[in-house]
């Protein structure tokens, strides 16, 4: 069953159910400009908003206290020294995979640890086209620094929140991941 739209003539679809109230669909009226500012409000209210303010508060907050602590790197640098704690000498490929970042972002991000001197790159044994990744002594040793940062702002996060409803909350963002990764 479709609704009228009264601002416009034009019809718009029935309401998308959801668990969080029920949301309107986007009316048909956005495209030509004449929804008076109802898109915008839907959009304000859309869960990407809302993952995009904690994604950003995020990020502030862990690049705030790294530089609180004397620790040189952003959290992208974090994430690449992350991936190297939990498992050394790994191909720049391989790297850029798990930290979800196309090669020329990682490239420049590897080319930054090298300098602060965390990391150093290698040939490949099997193609030497091909780059290897590894932790110098220093940047093995900046874990025992950052991790503890790092753990007060997840336990920061999820303050207030019950083992379930983390549980569920990770559950659900996974399944909004794998529906834009397909």
């Amino acid at each position: 069953m479709e609704k009228k739209n009264n601002n416009t003539g034009n019809k718009t679809p029935p309401a998308l159910k959801t668990a969080a109230g029920g949301r309107q669909a986007l009316p048909k009226s956005v495209l030509s400009n004449e929804d008076n500012g109802q898109t915008a409000r839907l959009l304000k209210k859309a869960i990407t908003r809302s993952i995009s303010k904690v994604h950003t508060a995020t990020r502030l907050q862990l690049n705030q206290s790294l530089s609180r602590a004397g620790i040189d790197i952003t959290p992208d640098m974090y994430l690449i020294l992350r991936a190297l704690w939990e498992k050394d000498q790994r191909s720049q490929q391989e790297l850029a995979d798990d930290v979800f970042k196309d090669k020329a972002s990682l490239t420049k991000l590897v080319v930054n640890l090298e300098k602060r001197g965390l990391i150093y790159r290698t040939e490949g044994e099997l193609d030497r086209r091909s780059k290897i990744v590894a932790l110098t002594a220093e940047g093995r040793a900046l874990r025992h620094r950052v991790y503890p940062i790092v753990l007060d702002l997840i336990e920061t996060l999820e303050t207030g929140f019950s083992t379930g409803q983390l549980v569920m909350m990770q559950q659900m963002l996974e399944k909004m991941y794998a529906r834009l990764k397909r």
